[in-house]
């Protein structure tokens, strides 16, 4: 009987596994091509366009990256040159725009066509700058520039008096860049006859008490916070109005003769250091600092137009060939 039953169940039909629909794997481009071929066109199309994005992403995503390596770069490179070149620069250029003027006076043993109002103003002006850090406490290459720039303007001043042409063809302070006139009755007379001394003595004194009201200043007032203000922009306004005199002649004169090309690119040479340490650099410059900088880069500027507009034209009141030099 179980043999019977055993034959019956073997001829009756049995009914047919259920089918399973087959699973699309992520990664479908990896799958054999008789396997892809089974699957819907609308997927295979769905699959296509989201890898197309994917690839268009990471393309940006790289396109991106080199972008940015490159931006850093440039920073980078504009980094190490506030920090390293424009320091260096600024520190070092009392010596490079006044070592060839003192030399030349030196070894012509005459200081005709140069002004004894350039020691006057950035003595002035770089005294001042050296207390002025005592409250501000500015940068130190800034403090370092100063104090260089006092000892070349004592040298330079000590050359230029030593070696000074006939009183009557000192310079007046409304030209201190141009060549010295040889007309005498050009010279503008001043109260007390300051700055136009016969003898070399009055200079030292002036600069002595000069320095001497300044630290009793400092030491009274000199933690005040409006003395501080002031001492700054005293300092530095009067070096940046330096151009104007030459501004002032060349408009006159229609012509830059007398001012040599190579003394206005190295003072936008200077402009552009500073501009850049000034606005860039890591430690505190004061707003004195930049605003006085900005007006004294645009009055270089100002030089720059008039060069091109008058060149070395015939000038009605101004000799040539001197070359004056300023603190970059």
């Amino acid at each position: 009987m179980s043999l019977l039953h055993s034959i019956g169940n073997s001829i009756s039909p049995r009914p047919p596994p259920t089918a399973k629909a087959p699973a699309v794997p992520p990664a479908w481009h990896f799958m054999p091509d008789r396997l892809r071929s089974h699957l819907p066109t609308i997927v295979l199309s769905e699959l296509t366009s989201k890898e197309q994005a994917l690839s268009l992403t990471h393309g940006n995503d790289l396109r991106m990256n080199k972008q940015l390596t490159l931006l850093n770069s440039t920073m980078s490179l504009l980094r190490w040159t506030v920090t390293k070149i424009a320091p260096v620069f600024i520190v070092t250029s009392p010596v490079t725009s006044y070592a060839d003027q003192i030399w030349s006076i030196h070894r012509t043993r005459s200081s005709a066509g140069f002004s004894l109002d350039i020691p006057l103003i950035m003595l002035v002006s770089s005294i001042l700058k050296v207390f002025y850090w005592f409250g501000a406490h500015y940068d130190f290459p800034l403090l370092i520039q100063a104090s260089i720039m006092i000892f070349v303007q004592l040298l330079c001043l000590h050359v230029a008096l030593l070696h000074r042409p006939p009183f009557g063809a000192q310079h007046s302070l409304a030209q201190p860049f141009a060549g010295a006139k040889d007309n005498p009755d050009s010279q503008v007379q001043r109260p007390y006859n300051f700055w136009q001394w016969r003898s070399r003595k009055p200079y030292w004194q002036f600069l002595a008490y000069y320095t001497v009201v300044l630290a009793v200043l400092q030491v009274v007032i000199g933690r005040q916070a409006s003395y501080v203000l002031v001492q700054g922009y005293v300092a530095l306004s009067v070096e940046a109005v330096l151009p104007i005199p030459q501004i002032l002649q060349n408009h006159r004169s229609r012509s830059c003769k007398g001012f040599r090309l190579s003394v206005l690119v190295n003072w936008l040479v200077g402009d552009a250091f500073k501009m850049t340490y000034f606005f860039l650099s890591e430690g505190g410059v004061p707003w004195a600092f930049k605003l006085c900088g900005l007006f004294q880069a645009g009055c270089d500027i100002f030089l720059g137009v008039q060069y091109w507009m008058y060149g070395d034209g015939e000038a009605g009141e101004v000799d040539g060939g001197v070359k004056l030099p300023r603190v970059a």
